[in-house]
């Protein structure tokens, strides 16, 4: 999902969408090479929801640009399948929530200095990897739940998981991106299909 030109989706599964709330939508003063003109600022009832487009995939990659102040002293959802998988935040940290044992995994990465990032998160069948600016940061094996829910994007399980921050370039992929592709997406953008 591009922010270009306002409420403009585009990127791996996902091609439309839903405002909830007033995000607010943003523009750079200079056009960014990978992230493009504009970007959108989420606080707490403001996020989206993207349907149920991609399904619960056996293998899967989420990734986007992020920028916040306060990654949260609790869960902040940033691509979110309910009863399936979660990429979020956690006392500032990446994370991951998934429902299959309902255990969340948090890394040692902070997330919370007001610049932007770029964080994804695969899944091969049996192992969640993070990636922070193109680089691993934490692994974790566990499997996912299988869920109908909605992917939402800037909320969690709750109005108390709203990310607070800006964001940019939600990808999602129906398979695991290599290492070296996770890493190419912070330098090209997300023309990877």
């Amino acid at each position: 999902m591009s922010f270009d030109s306002g409420n403009a989706y585009s990127a791996g599964s996902i091609s439309s969408g839903t405002d909830n709330g007033s995000p607010i939508y943003q523009q750079y003063a200079t056009a960014h090479p990978t992230r493009g003109a504009g970007y959108a600022s989420l606080s707490p009832g403001n996020f989206y929801v993207m349907g149920n487009g991609m399904g619960t995939p056996s293998a899967f990659t989420l990734a986007c640009w992020v920028r916040t102040a306060d990654g949260g002293g609790s869960y902040r959802g940033i691509i979110h399948k309910q009863s399936a998988y979660s990429l979020l935040t956690h006392d500032n940290r990446l994370g991951t929530y998934a429902w299959c044992g309902s255990e969340a995994s948090i890394s040692t990465q902070t997330i919370n200095d007001n610049q932007w990032h770029h964080i994804g998160q695969t899944y091969d069948g049996s192992t969640f990897r993070w990636y922070y600016d193109g680089t691993e940061v934490h692994s974790y094996v566990k499997c996912v739940g299988t869920s109908g829910s909605d992917i939402t994007v800037g909320r969690g399980a709750g109005t108390t998981e709203d990310w607070t921050g800006d964001i940019d370039e939600v990808a999602m992929w129906t398979r695991q991106l290599a290492s070296t592709e996770m890493a190419e997406l912070v330098t090209s953008g997300i023309g990877l299909s």
